[in-house]
C-alpha cells in the first residue's frame, strides 16, 4: 500500500476544476455537480480552497485523535414525490437512519468482511444521526416533510431543493442535515454538497429506490442504504477514493491509490495499474468507492480524520444544536433526561428506564405523526427504575410517547420496525 501525502491547495483547485475527471459511470452526481456549482458561485472556489488548506493543517495536527464519545447530527428528510411509490414510508426512512448509525459507528453487521491487510486502517467515525424532533419554529416534528411534485425526475441541478422549482426549501443548514429523497434521473443514485456551499443548497439528495434497507421498492443492487452513507461522506468533505482521476488523490493518507472507480463486487486483491497499488490493490470495500451496497463496509482512519476536520472547522454548529431534543415542560430536566426507551428502533416491545423517583404513578400516551392519541398506558406506584410497553398491534412507523411521571413531562420519539 502506498501512503499518500497531503498536497497543496493549488493542486486541490486543479483537481476540482474538472479537467482531470475520470470518465466513469457516475452513480454519484457529486463530481459534476461540484464543477458546475463552482462556475455558478464565483466565491465557492476560493472558499473551498481555504477550507482545504485548513483541513490539511488540522489533520496533520490531530491525526488519530479521539475527539468525543459520539456526536449526534439532527436530520430532516424531505420526501418529494410524484407517484405513490416515490412517497416512501416512515419505516423506510427509519431503516436508513439505522444504516447510517451502523456505518458511522463501525457497528455494521458486515464490518468484519474487509481483508485482514486493511484492518490496521479501519476507522470509527463515532457519529450518530437522529431525526429532528423540533422544526425551525420550535414545534415538535417527526423530522420528515412530504411534498407532491409534478416533476417526473430530478437531476443534480438543485431544483429539488426549492419550493418554486417543484421541490422544497431546505431547513436551516446551521441546525439540520437536510436530506432530499426523490426520483433522480440520469442514472444518479445521489449527490451532495461539500463544506463551504451556500446554506440554501447544503445537504444530500438520494434516489428513493436507494434509500433505506429492507423496506420499500429498492433497487436490488443498492438496497442496503449505502448510497446515503456515501453521499454524507461527501457532505463531510470526503472525496471519491480514486480521486476522480486515473490514479488520483483523495487527500487521505492511508487509502491506496487506485486507477478508477470500482463497480460490482471485485475479488481481493484487485490490483490496478497505479504505482504502489500492488500487492493489496484497491480498497474497493470503502464507502467512497462505487461498488455494490453489499460490498461496502468501511471508512479508513484517515477518512475519519478528514470528517472530524469538517465537523470542527465548518460544521461546528452540530455540537451545539438542540434539534434532536424536545425540552421537558417540567423543571426537572436532569431527571427527565433519564427517561429513555430501548431498544429504539424496536419490532414490538420497549423497556423504559426511569429516574430514581419511586412511588409515583406514570402515564404513557402514544401518538401518531398526525398528533392523534392512540392509547393511554397507566402504571400505578412505580417501585423500580424500569417499565415496559408493547406496541405489537401498531404498524411500522414513527410514533411519539408522552410520559407523565410525577412532575416530569417528556416526549420521546419511537421507531417501530416490524
Amino acid at each position: 500500500m502506498i501512503y499518500k501525502k497531503s498536497i497543496s491547495a493549488l493542486l486541490y483547485l486543479a483537481f476540482f476544476g474538472g479537467s482531470v475527471f475520470a470518465q466513469v459511470d457516475d452513480h454519484c452526481g457529486t463530481t459534476s455537480y461540484l464543477a458546475r456549482k463552482k462556475s455558478e458561485v464565483p466565491s465557492l472556489e476560493n472558499r473551498m480552497n481555504s477550507i482545504e488548506t485548513q483541513t490539511q493543517q488540522w489533520v496533520q495536527e490531530h491525526h488519530g485523535e479521539k475527539l468525543r464519545s459520539f456526536l449526534y447530527i439532527p436530520v430532516v428528510v424531505h420526501v418529494v414525490y410524484k407517484t405513490a411509490a416515490q412517497n416512501i414510508s416512515d419505516a423506510q426512512i427509519a431503516s436508513e437512519i439505522t444504516v447510517l448509525n451502523e456505518d458511522y459507528s463501525f457497528n455494521n453487521p458486515d464490518r468484519g468482511w474487509s481483508p485482514s491487510v486493511f484492518w490496521p486502517i479501519l476507522g470509527v467515525p463515532q457519529i450518530q444521526f437522529c431525526m429532528a424532533e423540533r422544526d425551525p419554529n420550535g414545534n415538535w416534528t417527526a423530522g420528515i416533510t412530504r411534498t407532491q411534485t409534478n416533476v417526473d425526475a430530478f437531476t443534480n441541478d438543485d431544483k429539488v431543493k426549492f419550493d418554486s422549482l417543484g421541490g422544497i426549501n431546505a431547513w436551516p443548514a446551521d441546525k439540520y442535515l437536510n436530506i432530499w429523497v426523490c426520483n433522480l434521473g440520469n442514472g444518479y443514485l445521489g449527490y451532495s454538497s461539500f463544506p463551504g456551499f451556500p446554506a440554501n443548497i447544503d445537504g444530500v439528495v438520494i434516489k428513493y429506490t436507494c434509500f433505506g434497507r429492507g423496506v420499500g421498492a429498492l433497487d436490488p443492487t443498492y438496497n442496503k442504504g449505502r448510497s446515503c452513507t456515501h453521499e454524507i461522506g461527501h457532505w463531510m468533505n470526503l472525496i471519491h477514493i480514486w480521486g476522480d482521476s486515473n490514479c488520483g488523490n483523495d487527500y487521505v493518507s492511508d487509502t491506496p491509490i487506485q486507477l478508477q472507480a470500482n463497480y460490482g463486487c471485485p475479488t481481493f486483491p484487485h490490483v490496478t495499474n497505479c504505482s504502489g497499488n500492488a500487492p493489496n490493490g484497491d480498497l474497493f470495500m470503502d464507502f467512497m468507492d462505487y461498488t455494490d451496497d453489499r460490498c461496502m463496509n468501511m471508512f479508513s482512519a484517515g477518512q475519519v480524520d478528514r470528517m472530524n476536520a469538517s465537523l470542527v472547522l465548518t460544521r461546528s454548529w452540530i455540537s451545539t444544536s438542540l434539534s434532536c431534543v424536545i425540552n421537558s415542560t417540567a423543571n426537572l430536566e436532569a431527571l427527565s433526561n433519564e427517561i429513555q426507551f430501548y431498544p429504539n428502533p424496536s419490532s414490538c416491545d420497549y423497556s423504559i428506564t426511569l429516574p430514581n423517583y419511586d412511588g409515583k404513578d406514570m402515564i404513557v400516551d402514544i401518538y401518531n405523526l398526525e398528533g392523534k392519541k392512540l392509547r393511554e398506558i397507566k402504571f400505578s406506584g412505580i417501585k423500580n427504575q424500569k417499565a415496559q410497553i408493547s406496541l405489537n398491534d401498531l404498524e411500522s412507523g414513527i410514533y411519539f410517547a408522552k410520559v407523565s411521571f410525577g412532575d416530569i413531562l417528556v416526549i420521546r420519539k419511537l421507531i417501530l420496525q416490524k
